[in-house]
Parts: structure tokens; sequence; C-alpha cells
């Protein structure tokens, strides 16, 4: 998927970390394969309830949005519970690299980041630890105002999340561009965007227009 995640998996597998020392030893290793985009963390995964996972050490560049210890900690809980238990509990049963992309709300951004974890220690039924790694592709805040927006707005910005441009728009609309852009700009101070891209972005990201 990324060549970070590459060199980390190679890494993991040359070194087989089986205890803490070797754990510890790997995560110093992959530190300096990390770019600015990467965050790396290592949890103690050897309680039963995942909620329980503890938080051992990490290398964060980019903002996580909460500092915890504990997994149960984060103030987040729907995305702990959607995003990151199910996943952390598969890899904690496999004795392999596990990989994926990641879509989702985190607190009051919408995130997207691809995703590695490397289950280590423990025994082959069970890992004991997890390094994992993230590398951020995509923050989109969202607006904890947003209100419905009217019937023509809504129309437009539809329209231009599916691709057509705002002269393409105002002739199917039969309005005139000075209108068109009016609505551009209100939408855009609505969801705090700077450009047309941001705003298609931020509008798909909390589920009011579609993708084309």
């Amino acid at each position: 998927m990324l060549d970070a995640f590459d060199c980390a998996i190679s890494a993991w597998s040359s070194a087989k970390p089986n205890d803490v020392q070797s754990v510890f030893g790997l995560f110093d290793r992959c530190e300096r394969i990390a770019d600015s985009s990467t965050n790396i963390t290592v949890y103690n995964v050897a309680e039963s309830d995942p909620y329980d996972f503890r938080l051992e050490a990490r290398r964060h560049n980019v903002d996580m949005r909460a500092k915890w210890t504990r997994l149960g900690e984060y103030a987040d809980a729907t995305y702990v519970q959607s995003s990151l238990v199910p996943f952390y509990l598969d890899a904690r049963e496999s004795a392999a690299p596990a990989m994926d992309t990641v879509r989702t709300r985190i607190q009051d951004v919408f995130a997207v980041y691809d995703r590695l974890l490397l289950p280590c220690g423990g025994n082959k039924k069970r890992a004991e630890f997890l390094l994992s790694f993230t590398k951020t592709r995509l923050v989109i805040p969202l607006s904890p105002r947003f209100q419905p927006l009217s019937g023509e707005d809504s129309t437009v910005l539809s329209l231009l999340a599916q691709g057509h441009s705002r002269n393409a728009i105002a002739a199917h609309l039969r309005l005139s561009m000075r209108t068109i852009d009016a609505i551009f700009d209100r939408l855009s101070e609505r969801f705090g965007a700077a450009t047309e891209a941001q705003l298609i972005a931020m509008a798909i990201a909390q589920e009011i227009v579609r993708e084309a």
C-alpha cells in the first residue's frame, strides 16, 4: 500500500518481535522510517476487554484528537467501537500484518487514513502487542452548527458534487451566473470552505450529498 508500510513489514518479518524488548526495538527502528504524515503507536492488547487495551508508546506527527492511555478513555466512543475495536481484535488473533483504509468521523472531523497493524509477542494464537501505523490522507472539519439546506442550495451543491460546472448548473436551472455565484458563496460561508473542492468534500463527508 505504502513504501513506509512495506519497510515496516520487512523490519517486522526480520525482527520477529516476541517480547517487550524486541517490540520496543522494532518501534524505535520504525520511527526512523516514518514520515511527517505517519503516526506509530504500540498497544498492549493482552487484556480480554478491548476497551482495556493500553497505549504503551507513541510517535504522533498528526493530532489524534485526544489524550488517553486506555482505549476506553478515548473521547469518541462511536469511533472506537466502529473503527478501532473490531480491527484490533482481528489483528490480535492474526499472525500476519493487516492493512486497510479507514474513512470515518472522529469527533468533529472527517478523516481518511491508511492503517497497518503488526501483531507482536504473545503466542501463535494471540498477540500481546500491536504495532500500529496510520498515514493520514485527508482531514476535513465538520460543522457542528449545520442546518438543512434550502431546496435551491441543495440542488446546486448536488450538481457541483456530480462534477457539473457553475455555467452548466446555471443553464440547467435557468438561473443567472450571478445567482449561482451567490449560492456558492453562501454555501462556502456556511460550511467554512475556502475552495469549491473543499466545499464538495465537506458536503460528502457530512453525507449531505453523494459523489458522482
